[in-house]
């Protein structure tokens, strides 16, 4: 379903709808729109259902309705009521843009803020004091919008009050929908900073929380521990990818679960990581099929630096992976972050280009070696 769809088909029934916070600043900035749209419609829950057949309710606060879009995107509804519509927090985010007048709206005046992608100060909160349901949302949206557009934040906003009890949590998808638009930013590791130093990680993410504290041997990686290590990864992707991303964050949750074995730090660290990350990832609702291929990464993510080394024969079935491209990439990233140089990289890459070189000739095997002539099929 193409969005344009959905629109005509909301306004064509007779019920407006504007694209707004995240979605409208993309909008207005000329960005990628990413995986999730967000809408606010005037639309109620049983018309929404009526009109479209694919349709999930999660009831949570910012979500209303999701509606699967094409190329993987999803639309994230909310219903325009007398009540509300979800919990609030930045006045930058209160701004939408109109499809049918082709027009934005911004009604708290936030437009030179937005344009100038001023700080985060406390004065551009839509409540003050910060309610304590909104705490949770309030930082992360500001991590968001740190790791997308490059807004700074004001230190104060980190300092949790002393609420006297906890502050709502968000939701799962709400927390999906967090770390998806995060990994489809700029820099990331920006707004992962955001919530691990905010406690929000600790919070809603364990396995994540996890990483911070676990030390590594400096002459390997002087960048610093794990979480350390995981943030410098992020400074050297060329261009976000959602698969990449996810590997990055989670290649190395399962360190803090291994144990040390002869010479090996953090013996299997990649096979137990590949089994937690699948849980976490099963917990947020990511699809079946995203999580095998961030599995895929997670755990063969050592290979690429023992290749040269490995019979050809006992690696072709890793190598004809499609995500295989993806893999070299998350190595590069992975010992850029250590301030090595990249000849284990190139090393890897020429491993691979030899590889495909051979399979496509029909007289020689995949190693290299001189072999009986192969029909189409025999590979």
């Amino acid at each position: 379903m193409k969005r344009q769809k959905l629109e005509k088909k909301l306004e064509q029934s007779g019920y407006t709808i504007r694209f707004s916070g995240i979605t409208a600043l993309d909008m207005y900035y000329r960005n990628d729109l990413g995986q999730i749209l967000e809408i606010e419609t005037n639309a109620d829950l049983i018309t929404l259902s009526t009109l479209f057949n694919s349709i999930e309710f999660p009831g949570e606060e910012r979500i209303d309705a999701l509606i699967p879009a094409e190329n993987g995107q999803h639309y994230s509804l909310r219903i325009l009521d007398d009540t509300g519509n979800g919990i609030q927090t930045w006045k930058t985010l209160q701004f939408y843009y109109n499809p049918a007048s082709r027009q934005f709206f911004d009604p708290n005046d936030m437009y030179k803020a937005i344009r100038n992608r001023e700080p985060l100060i406390l004065g551009n909160v839509v409540t003050k004091p910060v309610p304590m349901d909104s705490w949770w949302y309030g930082i992360a949206d500001a991590a968001v919008l740190t790791a997308r557009y490059g807004w700074h934040i004001d230190s104060e906003i980190l300092k949790k009050p002393g609420f006297q009890r906890n502050p709502v949590r968000m939701g799962v998808g709400e927390q999906r929908i967090v770390l998806i638009r995060i990994l489809e930013s700029q820099t990331p590791e920006k707004g992962f900073q955001i919530l691990m130093d905010s406690g929000f990680v600790k919070e809603h993410w364990p396995l994540i929380f996890s990483m911070k504290g676990v030390s590594q041997d400096k002459d390997f990686h002087p960048e610093g521990d794990v979480w350390d290590h995981t943030l410098e990864m992020f400074k050297h992707i060329k261009t976000p990818d959602p698969d990449i991303g996810m590997g990055i964050l989670l290649h190395d949750c399962g360190k803090a679960f291994s144990l040390r074995q002869n010479r090996n730090e953090f013996d299997r660290h990649a096979q137990i990581g590949s089994r937690k990350a699948v849980e976490f990832l099963r917990f947020l609702n990511f699809t079946d099929e995203y999580i095998k291929r961030v599995e895929f990464l997670i755990n063969t993510h050592m290979l690429p630096a023992h290749m040269p080394g490995i019979p050809v024969h006992t690696v072709e079935h890793i190598m004809t992976n499609s995500l295989f491209p993806k893999l070299l990439e998350l190595y590069r990233c992975d010992i850029s972050s250590t301030f090595r140089d990249p000849e284990g990289y190139y090393r890897a890459c020429e491993y691979f280009r030899k590889f495909q070189k051979n399979r496509k000739n029909p007289f020689r095997t995949s190693g290299g070696k001189v072999g009986k002539p192969r029909t189409a099929g025999s590979y």
